[in-house]
This record gives structure tokens, sequence and C-alpha cells, in this order.
């Protein structure tokens, strides 16, 4: 007599429930964060040929984090920011208000590179590259990684000195703020809008930008170095991901996007 086959029923797949600022998956809340990367082809050289031009890297748009924290320092005391001096690609969580994971990227380089406030930030045309999960500080995050050819996106002027210049005079105006006392007095939500984050920003060759990710190196330069002495910081803030809680890459691992911030979560 032949055995008989046992019929098990499966479990039903517990697929995402979406909410205004969380996805719900297996009972477990999912921050929803996306970023952004600006990818151009390098500016032409014309002597180069066929086969060198073939053989170009791609360029991407990648800004430095500031190191003090100019929302969470005292008169006395310094407080870096998350990745203080670090390079990354703009990125962050989602907010209530943002109508889809594109927006939160556009968003994002909004207040990051352009200065902005981020309400009513152009949408960009670009394409999702990948969506990936990760852990910090005991939050569980889903990010969605566009990529943007700058070429498409014309409109923006995209260029590192017209965006350097914008920052420049943003922490101008952070620093005569500071020197008049009139800072310590402002309200939280007004220093917000004017706080630097974000230093600069460069279009470096693909290579270049990992090599500046890499966790390995003691330090990016001697300015991170001597900033970070300042807030009594005497070792890199990277973890084992390159310190991007939004997917920077981790040792083996194509560059994604930094950004997502315990106070962009709440």
């Amino acid at each position: 007599m032949k055995p008989r086959k046992v019929q098990t029923e499966r479990p039903p797949v517990r697929r995402p429930q979406a909410s205004s600022s969380h996805w719900h998956y297996a009972d477990v809340a999912m921050t929803p964060a996306a970023g952004i990367i600006l990818l151009r082809e390098k500016p032409a050289i014309s002597e180069l040929d066929d086969a060198a031009w073939e053989s170009q890297e791609l360029e991407v748009l990648i800004g430095r984090y500031e190191v003090v924290d100019a929302l969470r320092s005292g008169r006395d005391r310094l407080v870096a920011l998350r990745y203080p001096g670090e390079w990354h690609f703009p990125g962050g969580a989602k907010r209530q208000t943002d109508r889809g994971p594109l927006q939160t990227a556009c968003r994002e380089l909004q207040e990051e590179f352009l200065g902005g406030s981020g309400e009513g930030a152009p949408e960009l045309a670009a394409t999702l590259f990948t969506k990936v999960s990760l852990s910090l500080s005991g939050r569980q995050y889903v990010q969605y990684v566009f990529v943007a050819d700058e070429a498409d996106n014309r409109p923006l002027q995209l260029t590192a000195e017209r965006i350097n210049h914008g920052l420049r005079r943003q922490r101008l105006a952070f620093e005569r703020l500071v020197a008049s006392g009139h800072w310590w007095e402002m309200a939280r939500s007004e220093k917000a809008a004017l706080a630097p984050e974000v230093r600069e920003v460069q279009w470096l060759s693909l290579s270049a930008a990992i090599a500046l990710l890499d966790p390995k190196l003691p330090f990016v330069d001697d300015w991170q170095r001597e900033e970070l002495a300042r807030c009594d910081l005497y070792w890199r803030q990277v973890s084992s991901r390159a310190g991007a809680p939004a997917g920077a890459p981790g040792r083996n691992s194509e560059p994604s996007i930094n950004g997502v911030r315990e106070e962009d979560s709440s």
C-alpha cells in the first residue's frame, strides 16, 4: 500500500500594507526613504580617440556633510552631525506630505544641495534603480534609490559652481548670526531653515566617489580630522555600511544613498 501524500496548507503571504508614513510587513513597521544619484557624461575632450572616449567613466554629483551640527550645538559645546564630514548622495525619510518616493528624493535634493525648503521641489526625470531594506538605530527602512541624467534635467542648472555658491552664502549667513549672538535667541524652526548641513558638492567620476566613501580610510582628509577634534571626536563616524543608513556602500558594494537621519524619521 502506497503511503498517502499529506497536503499541507501554505501560510498566507503577508504583503506590505501602506500607511501615511510607514509600510507594515510581517508586523514590522518599515519607514519609507528615498534618495537620488545624479549622473552625467564627462565633459567632452576633443582630442580623445573613439576607444578612449568609450572608456570614460560617468560622473556623479556627490555632496559633503558639514561636521558640526548647528542645530544641536551650544555656545560652549560642539555636537557633530551624523556621519560628519563624509561624502554622500542626497536622501532621507519620507514625510507625510510627500506624494511618493520620487517626491521624497527630489525634496531631499532640494533641501540638501539646492538650499531650498523642499516645499514645491521640482520633480526630476528619474528612474527607479533599486529598492533595499536596512536597519538603523532600531528602525527598519525601505530605501528607494533613483538615478537621473543631468542632461534630462538641464533647467535645474545642476552645476557644482552654482550649488556651492548657494551653500557658501548659507554658511556665511549662519556665521554672521552666531557672531552677532542672534542665533541663540532664534526658535529651532527658524534655525532649521538656516543651519548649514552640506559643505560642498562635486561632480566626480564614479571610481573617485567610491574611493571617498571607503570606510577603511582613517580620515577623508585633514579638514575632517581637525573639525572632528573640535567636537572631541578622534575617528570617523562610519558604520559597517560605510556610514550610510540610507545605503551608501558597504565594503563590497556599489554606492547608493546617504541621508536617513534620526531627526528625519520622527
